[in-house]
């Protein structure tokens, strides 16, 4: 029994009385499915039938995991647009955009991977020091996989954030067990049949990838299961519960939650630029995104002509329908979403913010909101404080870059910051911003893209990284081997530090030890030692 219940362990966890949940279109409000909901039966099997596939998968040589890999690459690129035309129906982005940031960042993920696995988890010989060196040693990291990982998917990017955990682990020799949030069930069916045919094809076990669907009690329930490790992307009060729950289990996770991310303006720059940039990182995604750029810092004396161009360029932006190409921006995801943000909006507006355009949600069916612009927003609303799913962006001026930067790290999240300037001013600059990631001239959103960098967050933005060689190895226990080569040297016979009968072997076995491990080697040491080595084995025990 765990000591945290955990039925309760997601926001909006329920105990659903009914077999189904439905899918409906956040655009049309059109019925696009019905998912069935994972019974606490069929949980618990998938997470046995994932152990069985594990003990094949852990021995399975690393060229086969890449060919994995590879196969479902072949497999998604031959339906990126069947795939990509899901997530837009799903969560109500452009087709441009499920194909650009979804299934591109998908398929880069699986290549990275199925190429960098082979390469990185190879044991290696580790560098000697100089104890080891004397004695005989070598050592060697070796890699082995944590066992069953759970996958719990956000909404936003349905295919991108999930295929980068899943890819991930599988190349580490992991079994997944994918829970896809309920707002996107049918991308998360997808995902996993592109698997399911790749290892049919392979005859490898289905069982490596499988699927539940369902709410937060479906989540909650297969957190109580005994896997060995959880990858959630999420709200932050969710990913400290199951910070805390699998701290208390013993097990490894990896948490992405969020951000409040700033976009800071240094002087000098290119104020067209700066707005194209403002604009894509903001609004894109209809603003549904952990990075996007959710608080734009400016000079004082740039701030008049800076949001000129945003209300211009902002003015310029189509919603609507996601099925028509022309439209840059959709719906947002639900009511409740636009809901909450029509709140932080409203009390930004009360506490004295001015609304330049936008502000309110756009008359018809479907959830949409018109892309905002804020000014004279006050520190303590709550567009500042909180993290803001929406087509929103507020732009505070500063007298100093100094104050800028205060202002930027006082907020609870530290996920990306994007910091515009001349590139040699904001190398210098970015040590101080308390983020995980800083991006140079370019918005933060474009970096998960980049699978060679890690990806992860400071405070309350989580804890572990996707991406790059050190996400591969975080699904990986590591082990080292080391290994007495003097052992069969009839010559070298036993070392000194065993147990012996001559008290006076001790002084010299100290000061021996002292002198290699200190790399102090005067020529007294080995004159000190030379008796007693020679005679190392009649003292032995």
């Amino acid at each position: 029994m765990h000591p945290v219940g955990l039925t309760g362990i997601f926001m909006n966890a329920s105990q659903s009385a009914t077999s189904h949940f439905m899918k409906y279109s956040p655009a049309t409000g059109d019925a696009l499915g019905e998912y069935p909901i994972a019974s606490e039966t069929e949980v618990t099997s998938a997470v046995a039938q994932a152990r069985i596939a594990q003990a094949v998968w852990h021995d399975t040589p690393l060229k086969v995991r890449s060919q994995l890999l590879e196969a479902v690459l072949n497999r998604l690129y031959a339906r990126s647009q069947a795939v990509a035309q899901t997530i837009s129906q799903e969560i109500g982005k452009p087709l441009a955009d499920a194909l650009e940031a979804d299934v591109g960042t998908a398929l880069s993920a699986l290549k990275y991977y199925a190429d960098l696995g082979p390469r990185k988890l190879r044991p290696r010989m580790l560098p000697n020091d100089m104890i080891s060196l004397i004695t005989g040693r070598a050592h060697w990291e070796t890699f082995h996989p944590r066992g069953v990982i759970a996958v719990i998917s956000p909404w936003n990017y349905p295919l991108a954030i999930p295929m980068s955990g899943i890819a991930t682990a599988l190349m580490a020799g992991n079994t997944v067990i994918l829970k896809p949030s309920e707002l996107t069930p049918g991308t998360g069916q997808l995902l996993v049949e592109l698997f399911q045919e790749a290892l049919q094809a392979l005859n490898l076990p289905t069982h490596l990838v499988s699927l539940l669907q369902g709410d937060g009690a479906t989540g909650a329930r297969l957190l109580d299961e005994p896997i060995d490790g959880v990858i959630f992307t999420g709200s932050a009060a969710v990913g400290q519960k199951i910070r805390r729950l699998t701290s208390e289990k013993g097990i490894w996770c990896s948490l992405e939650l969020g951000g409040s991310d700033a976009m800071l303006v240094l002087p000098g720059c290119d104020l067209d630029k700066i707005a194209s940039y403002a604009l894509w990182g903001r609004f894109t995604n209809a603003g549904q995104a952990c990075a996007g750029v959710k608080r734009l810092f400016v000079p004082q004396e740039l701030e008049q002509p800076l949001l000129a161009l945003l209300q211009d360029k902002i003015s310029q932006l189509k919603v609507g329908s996601p099925e028509n190409p022309a439209n840059h921006m959709g719906p947002l995801i639900s009511e409740a979403q636009r809901n909450l943000l029509s709140a932080q909006v409203a009390d930004a507006l009360t506490l004295g913010a001015s609304c330049l355009i936008g502000g309110k949600p756009k008359a018809g069916p479907g959830w949409f909101y018109e892309p905002t612009l804020l000014s004279n927003v006050p520190k303590e609303a709550r567009i500042l404080q909180e993290e803001v799913f929406g087509p929103v962006l507020p732009v505070i001026p500063y007298a100093s870059v100094s104050e800028a930067i205060a202002q930027i790290n006082a907020s609870p999240y530290g996920l990306t910051t994007s910091l515009f300037g001349p590139t040699d001013q904001a190398r210098v600059l970015a040590p101080q911003l308390a983020c995980g990631t800083v991006v140079i001239n370019d918005v933060g959103p474009s970096n998960y893209a980049m699978l060679s960098a890690p990806w992860g967050g400071w405070k309350a933005s989580g804890s572990g990284v996707s991406h790059g060689e050190r996400a591969l190895l975080e699904l990986c226990q590591i082990q080292i081997l080391s290994e007495n080569r003097f052992f069969s040297w009839p010559v070298v016979g036993k070392p000194m530090w065993l147990f012996g009968h001559n008290p006076q072997d001790l002084p010299a076995r100290a000061q021996t030890v002292l002198a290699f491990s200190s790399h102090h080697l005067s020529l007294w040491c080995p004159l000190r030692w030379l008796p007693f080595w020679q005679n190392r084995d009649k003292t032995r025990i």
